[in-house]
């Protein structure tokens, strides 16, 4: 995979990688994943980009997406009320399950 970025950062790109991130295997989806890596808030502040971070937080395990989560700490606030960023916090709250992103999420909110 090298397209991933451009892609999710397309109209229709990134409704093609957001149905791959649902049906390819756990192997290929963490691949997938690491190409955002370093471009993550790039994405979510994006009108398509943002969609496939949602994907992936709603498809792939927590553990294979840490770079993803802890890329918003200390910046819940702020993504909060983006237009877009508010959207991936939601998907935070009701996908991640660890205590500690829980915690971290909500402090910053609170």
């Amino acid at each position: 995979f090298t397209n991933v970025l451009a892609l999710s950062l397309q109209m229709y790109g990134c409704r093609v990688i957001q149905k791959a991130i649902e049906v390819v295997d756990l192997d290929q989806k963490i691949k997938m994943v690491i190409e955002l890596n370093g471009h993550v808030m790039r994405c979510v502040r994006d009108q398509n980009g943002n969609h496939v971070v949602q994907k992936c937080i709603e498809c792939v395990p927590e553990e294979n997406i840490e770079f993803i989560i802890s890329t918003f700490f200390g910046q819940v606030v702020t993504l909060s009320t983006h237009p877009y960023g508010c959207r991936v916090i939601q998907r935070v709250l009701e996908h991640c399950h660890n205590p500690d992103t829980q915690s971290k999420v909500m402090e910053e909110i609170m």
